[in-house]
């Protein structure tokens, strides 16, 4: 889902395309793997608007007022970029465990 995301990103602040655009978002998530197929109907007939609005709504209901937000266990919330610091200190106090090997590099 992430390579969606950073070809979502570019196409929007890089390639200026139009994100309200049932064909770009298609072509995009076919372009990365995923099943455009499903996307597409999902988009046209709205299927999953009930269940994206309830996830709208849970993230005003814990705070969410910007972009990005980090939310931790459910319940903790770390608003607007941060620095590495900031959230390597709460992941420490939530007492998270480091990996022990870590993800692999997707620029790599």
């Amino acid at each position: 889902m992430i390579d969606y995301h950073r070809a979502l990103f570019k196409a929007y602040f890089t390639d200026f395309e139009d994100l309200m655009d049932i064909d770009v978002l298609v072509r995009h998530a076919e372009a990365v793997g995923l099943e455009a197929a499903a996307l597409r109907e999902a988009l046209v007939t709205g299927s999953k608007l009930d269940s994206t609005t309830e996830a709208i709504e849970q993230s005003y209901a814990i705070g969410v007022q910007a972009i990005p937000t980090f939310v931790l266990e459910g319940q903790y919330a770390v608003v607007g970029a941060q620095e590495y610091d900031v959230l390597e200190r709460v992941m420490e106090q939530l007492k998270a465990k480091r990996r022990e090997t870590p993800l692999p590099d997707p620029n790599a």
